[in-house]
């Protein structure tokens, strides 16, 4: 598996400038066409939100793939146990992701794992927690991670902004956040 990941330009398009991400959310947030449209602008709308959907779903498939090769390598051999599906409603699909993250949520022991990934204009992101039973995030708050960690914010542990950029990129290499990942798994096999 590569650690280089091609940025569709679908996401290319999205992550350019402020003003075309917001077009586009726009766009994905419209719940139905508006009355009163001639013919054209009713072309041009089906067509508008037809590549915010495909743009919405090249997210979720970049972050799947991203996911498989930083936390899903690092996982691969480990004795956590993944949640069943039913476990995860519809926060797997790609409106809930293109929202929020994708992430998948492991067991071990008593403690429940939380692995995510996601993107913005700013780059691109690892993130995790560790919830403990009586909802304690103690072993992730406290891991002595590297610098390129930030602090715990709202019990959750995220890589630091800049690591890895996407604006402007056609693809990039994401061995840093793979490295990340792997750090994080083999402190967590020392403490849980």
């Amino acid at each position: 598996m590569s650690n280089t990941l091609n940025i569709p330009e679908s996401l290319q398009f999205y992550f350019e400038n402020e003003q075309q991400a917001s077009a586009i959310q726009q766009v994905i947030e419209s719940k139905s066409i508006s009355i009163g449209l001639t013919w054209k602008e009713v072309e041009q709308y089906n067509i508008a939100k037809v590549s915010a959907l495909t743009t919405q779903l090249d997210y979720w498939l970049l972050m799947k793939e991203l996911w498989d090769v930083t936390w899903g390598k690092a996982l691969a051999s480990s004795v956590y146990k993944e949640v069943d599906s039913e476990d995860y409603e519809k926060t797997y699909s790609a409106e809930s992701v293109w929202d929020d993250c994708f992430y998948k949520t492991y067991t071990f022991k008593e403690n429940v794992i939380c692995f995510k990934c996601y993107a913005d204009d700013e780059g691109v992101y690892l993130g995790f927690f560790v919830e403990s039973p009586n909802e304690q995030y103690d072993i992730s708050n406290n891991m002595g991670l590297s610098d390129q960690w930030e602090k715990p914010e709202d019990d959750e542990r995220s890589t630091q902004k800049g690591i890895i950029d996407i604006k402007g990129k056609t693809e990039i290499d994401v061995e840093p956040l793979t490295n990340l990942a792997n750090e994080v798994v083999t402190k967590l096999n020392e403490q849980v």
